[in-house]
């Protein structure tokens, strides 16, 4: 919205005040005129509504969608968290994952991103060796799906690193039996 002054104006308070809400903005104890002058300037900064929880979880929803797609739509992959039989803990038929296989992975999520690869991928490898080695990821678990898909999940549950009271992450991965490689990846976490 690049809305001009009066159009501010001719705004009631209670609109004003909502435009100002749905981007972050504090302005309860704020007049009129003080709330025109702030939509104007949200306006002017291209400051844009935040999305409704509903609207975030619809967006994650489709991202888990678009993550257990494989094969160009071929496959879909039914959503890790919903299996509840077939676990196992152990995990001898995992398929052979090195670091040069997740460093493919991460360097194929960051190439979407204006990043400096290098320096993301190296500090990817090494919160994940971090969180590892400090026992912050515990109840890993394999599900090989079906033995007709080329496809299995490996999950676990990870701590925070920076928080005691914060709930653990669940996460989980998509692995290709076959050929050596991760398909797809997600946390819960911020940074998914």
């Amino acid at each position: 919205m690049n809305a001009n002054i009066e159009e501010f104006s001719r705004m009631k308070n209670d609109q004003l005040g909502s435009f100002l809400r749905e981007r972050g903005i504090p302005h309860h104890d704020r007049k009129k005129k003080d709330r025109v002058t702030l939509a104007k300037a949200a306006s002017n900064m291209g400051i844009h509504r935040r999305p409704k929880p509903e609207e975030i979880k619809a967006d994650v929803e489709t991202d888990k969608e678009n993550l257990l797609t494989m094969e160009n739509g071929i496959i879909k992959l039914p959503c890790p968290n919903k299996l509840t039989a077939g676990w196992r803990q152990k995990l001898s038929n995992l398929p052979s994952i090195s670091s040069k296989e997740v460093i493919d992975y991460i360097d194929k999520r960051l190439d979407h991103f204006s990043v400096d690869v290098d320096a993301e991928r190296t500090k990817a490898l090494k919160d994940g060796e971090n969180l590892l080695i400090s026992g912050h990821v515990r109840n890993v678990e394999m599900h090989t799906i079906s033995p007709n898909i080329k496809y299995c999940f490996v999950k676990a549950i990870v701590n925070p690193a920076m928080s005691r009271t914060q709930e653990p992450y669940r996460v989980w991965a998509v692995l290709h039996k076959e050929i050596p490689s991760i398909q797809a990846g997600y946390c819960a976490c911020t940074a998914g």
